[in-house]
Order: C-alpha cells, then structure tokens, then sequence
C-alpha cells in the first residue's frame, strides 16, 4: 500500500478501514437537512427578543450589526435574505430561515465530525459508526437553547456551524499526518510540498472565516491551531512557507472587517450608531471594545438561567466529564492528542461562558455542548478497546442515549412550537402599543433592545415616519449624541460639558434604569417643542410627556 492509498489528500481528509466513504456523506447530509426543515419550520414569521430586530434590518440592508460587526455574516447573508424576501417571506422570517440554514449546516458538520472521532480500525461496521454517530445529534438538534438561535436571527448557529467544521477539518489533517508519517517510516515518499502549502492556506482561511465571523472563534481556532503547528514541529515539517500560507489564506476573510469602516462612512438603518467611519472607530468595533466591562462575572437573566440550569449545564458537565474518560481512554497517541485538545477546546469555550456577564449567556455553551457531545461515538470505541467484555455496556447505553433522545422529542417540539406562539404574542403587542402612539411627530423613547424592533416598524412597514426612536442608551455615546445634537439643535444632556455617570446596559427594568429613563425624558420635553413619548417595556403603556416640573438640570447626569 503507498502513500496515496492511506492518506485522504485534502484538509478534512481521514484514513483507516471503515473511516469514511458514501454512507457517512448520505448520513451527514441527511441529518443537516431535516434539522434545517424543523428549524424552518420552528422559526415565527416575526423577530425575537436581544438583537433579533438589529440583524434582520443589517441582513436587509446590508448594514453593520453591534461589535464585533459580523461582516462575512452580513455580506453573505444579504442576497440570501434578500431572495427570500422576493419570493415572498417577510424580512423577519427571511433572517431566521438564515440561522435556521446555519443550524442544519451546524448539525451536519455535527455528525461528520461524531463520524470521524471514532478512530481508524475501531470495532464495528460503517453503518453502525454512521448511525452511533447520530445519536449526538439526536441530543442536542431540538435542544432548546440551541432551537433558539436556530430559529431567530442571530450568529451563533453560522458560530456553531464554524467550529464543527474547524474541528473535524483539524481531525482530518491530525490523521493526514499521522498516516503520512507511518508511510515514510515504510519507505514511501512524502507527499509533495504543494500539498502542505496548499493544506496550510486552506486551515488559514478556514480560521479566518472564523474570526471573521466571531471573537470567541479564537477559542477554537487558537488551541487546535497551536497543536497542528507543535505537530509539525515535532516531525520537522514547519518550515516558514506553511506559516506564511496560512497567515496568508487567514488575511483574505478577516480583509471582510475593512467594509465595516466604508459602510460607517453613511450612517443610516442598519449601521450601528456608536460605529465612529475611523481607524480607531473601526478597532473599538472589531474588538469589542465597549463590552469589555462584561467581562470577569457571570450573572444570567431570570430567562437564560433557567435554560442554562435544565438543558445546557447538565449535558455539559456530564460531557466534559466524559470527554476526560474519553481521553484517558484512546489507546493510540494519536487519538488521545486530537480528544485532549477537543477537550480543551471545550474548557476553553465554557470557561468564557462563566467569565462573560450578560443577561444572556447561554449561547455562549451551546459550541463546546456540541463538541463534547460528538465525542460520543469515540468514548464507545474506547470502552469497547480496553475490554471486549464492555462491549454490551457500550451497547447497552447507546440504546438508552437513543430512547433518550427519541422520549425528548415530543417536549422539546412543544416547547418550539409554544415559543414560537409566544414570540407572535409579543410581536401584536409591541405593534399595538407603537401604533397607539398619540402623536405623529415627536421623539419616542424605549429602554431596551426593542427599539430595534420599533425601527423596523418604520423601514419594512412604512409606520409612523414622522418618530424618531431613541434610546438613552445610545445617547451616553459621544457619537450618537453628537448626531443627536446636530438633528435637534441641543444636548440630550443639558450641555456639552455634562457627561453620564456611567454608560447604563440596555434591557434593565429596574428601578434605577426606570428613574434614570424619566429624569432623561423630562430633560427632553424642557428642551424641545416636539413631543416626548415613552414607552415601558410591559408592552401595555404609552405617555406622551406633560408639563409637571421637570427634572433638575444634571438630573440625568447624576446617576
């Protein structure tokens, strides 16, 4: 056998009898469709909650979402959008079929890679590797915090679907190179040096798109990268020519972050309004900068932990508890470098999960749930591998994973479906308390992340022109108050040299934020003649500002 006949030659390649071949494909294919259907069929004709409204109008319009700017994300998804949009879907349903495409791609990647874990020889036929494999998918495909991101617009099933391509193409050359290495020890030739530049390019721009796509992409990109490069150093195949190919296949896709600073050059809907058309502008923007004072806590919303506590946290820990058995398990060294570095990968990835302090956390581990649970299969072949006589246990709790995942279905369905009902709801009562609105000129004030919604409102519908809808929020940022100013003619602030306290999240309900919204609203009516309404985000009260004292000047500041 030569060299040709063991190695796969390409950058998910992989090798051994019984790896790979037309039933794993057909499989893979499979899965990624009908989990792309159900996700269609899950997704409500409206937006959600969080950025659902803010993606679907940068989707539309091919405009730049809040940071990191997601700009593969909006140049590919906007004629995707678009074409939906014409052949009939609403611009809401038309961005969540996107995540749903990104989800049936994600569940795909998801199976090939459950596929490609098992290791070369393992006991077992093909078939029963394809369908060991779909297991993991059955677990995690209707999960509800990943159905979600499926099913609204949103990044992170594009995310998912990234790192289940990262890893199974970082699978692939991990066996490429080892089969290489065991065909020059029996004399055959190396493969050519094209074929490594060439391989080298292909993981930069597969890493590229990654963190062209999302910052927390580094998390994956980052340790399977640093273990391919001490791989090849330690069977004296680094050379600069690799490293430099692969800098240059990653340049191409992250060049997509130079369009954020052009589209910032014309402000309007679906730019965001704190996205300053400068270098610095630019660098705060593709770094996150403004959300840096997130990090180091973790305290979720009443909502995401209770989905973090029933259907993410327990899954996880079990996996990555597994993962390690998994680990300690692989009789090949081989095996055993490709598991530990999943593993890290996925420590990495929820260690950020619980160092991020949003409300809404949970898609956070959504990606290192999903790798964890496609080691399955391989934790099998290693139990089966240290003992024949573990065979029936692995056997046996396959069959009761698969009777787990099939006794889920029903719920996780109903909890879609109310969900998806739930959003409808909510979407006819923002509409009804906008289009309540008194008044047909004037400034309108919503607190949270709904105001977006209220803008398309206005864009898609052609609703209330004549209201400008802010959020206070916004107005503590110095470039969206200057336009503020150069619109109005005064400081939303009292004065250019009165400065917030601090910069207030969006989305708080509470009593300070409430009282800060009022003492702003008040500052508002004093200062112009147009009328000042707000709005609460119970969804069932509309005030249009009167003349009762207002607050004192600085009020607002003084939080």
């Amino acid at each position: 056998m030569n060299a040709r006949d063991r190695t796969s030659g390409g950058i998910g390649g992989d090798a051994g009898p019984g790896s790979d071949g037309p039933i794993s494909l057909v499989g893979s294919v499979a899965a990624g469709g009908l989990a792309f259907l159900a996700y269609l069929w899950l997704a409500p004709p409206v937006a959600g909650a969080g950025d659902s409204s803010e993606l679907t109008i940068a989707l539309a319009r091919n405009g730049v979402p809040h940071p990191t700017g997601y700009p593969l994300y909006t140049l590919l998804g906007h004629p995707f959008v678009v074409l939906l949009h014409r052949l009939g879907a609403s611009w809401d349903y038309a961005a969540n079929a996107l995540s749903a495409l990104g989800g049936g791609i994600a569940v795909g990647l998801m199976h090939a890679l459950a596929r490609r874990l098992v290791p070369p020889g393992a006991h077992g036929s093909r078939r029963m590797h394809d369908l060991a494999a779909l297991i993991p998918v059955a677990l995690f495909a209707l999960n509800p915090a990943w159905a979600d991101v499926t099913t609204l617009a949103e990044v992170y099933s594009w995310h998912v679907a990234w790192a289940m391509g990262a890893a199974l193409a970082f699978v692939g050359l991990m066996r490429s190179l080892t089969d290489e290495a065991r065909t020059e020890r029996e004399g055959d030739p190396s493969p050519p040096p094209n074929r490594r530049r060439a391989q080298a390019a292909a993981w930069g721009l597969l890493c590229g798109i990654g963190l062209s796509h999302h910052a927390t992409a580094v998390l994956v990109a980052g340790p399977l990268s640093f273990v391919l490069l001490l791989t090849l150093a330690s069977r004296r195949r680094l050379g600069p020519g690799l490293v430099e190919n692969a800098l240059l296949g990653a340049l191409l896709p992250l060049s997509s972050y130079l369009t954020l600073i052009v589209k910032a050059a014309h402000p309007g809907a679906g730019v965001w309004t704190r996205l300053e058309p400068t270098w610095v502008g630019l660098m705060g923007h593709v770094t996150g900068a403004q959300y840096r004072g997130y990090l180091g806590r973790f305290h979720p919303g009443p909502s995401d932990d209770r989905v973090l506590v029933l259907h993410v946290f327990p899954p996880l820990f079990v996996m990555i508890a597994l993962l390690g058995v998994t680990v300690l398990g692989a009789r090949e060294a081989a095996q055993r470098r490709i598991l530990l570095t999943l593993l890290a990968v996925v420590a990495f990835q929820t260690l950020f999960g619980f160092l991020y302090d949003v409300p809404d956390p949970a898609s956070y581990f959504i990606a290192p749930l999903a790798l964890a649970l496609a080691a399955l299969p391989a934790l099998a072949a290693s139990l089966i591998a240290m003992s024949p006589r573990l065979r029936a246990v692995a056997t046996w709790a396959g069959v009761g994973l698969a009777l787990l995942a099939a006794g889920q279905l029903g719920p996780q369905l109903t909890i879609g479906l109310g969900r998806r009902d739930l959003l409808v709801a909510i979407d006819r009562k923002v509409h009804d308390q906008w289009i309540s609105i008194p008044v047909e000129q004037g400034i309108v004030l919503w607190g949270d992340d709904f105001q977006s919604r209220l803008n398309e409102y206005q864009l898609f519908g052609g609703e209330r022109p004549g209201l400008h809808v802010i959020s206070p929020w916004d107005m503590t940022v110095p470039l969206a108050r200057a336009r503020f100013v150069s619109r109005y003619g005064f400081d939303p602030f009292g004065s250019p040299s009165t400065t917030p306290g601090r910069v207030l999240p969006p989305a708080v309900s509470g009593p300070a934020y409430q009282a800060f919204l009022e003492a702003f609203a008040r500052q508002l009516h004093a200062a112009t003649h147009q009328p000042v309404v707000v709005l609460r985000s119970s969804f069932d009260s509309v005030r249009v500002v009167d003349d009762e004292p207002s607050a004192a000047p600085g009020a607002v500041a003084g939080r």
